[in-house]
């Protein structure tokens, strides 16, 4: 859901790659990164509550084929 708790699901719709999952502050600083295979339709569940404060974060995805971002609202 966004806004979220923190706890966020991610679903991949791209192609099977190793995809690097970044989640940055409002200040561009990294506030989680993780690297996982993912193939289209996986679903990653990315578990933040309580680690991350209340705020506009922006996800990453990269992979070797490009790079998304999605905004992120977490109360």
């Amino acid at each position: 859901p966004n806004p979220s708790n923190g706890d966020i699901t991610l679903a991949y719709g791209g192609a099977a790659d190793d995809v690097t999952i970044e989640l940055f502050d409002v200040t561009g600083r990294s506030v989680h990164m993780d690297r996982r295979r993912l193939t289209a339709g996986s679903t990653v569940a990315i578990h933040l509550a309580g680690q991350v404060a209340q705020g506009t974060y922006t996800m990453r995805l990269t992979g070797s084929t490009g790079s998304s971002e999605q905004r992120v609202v977490v109360r």
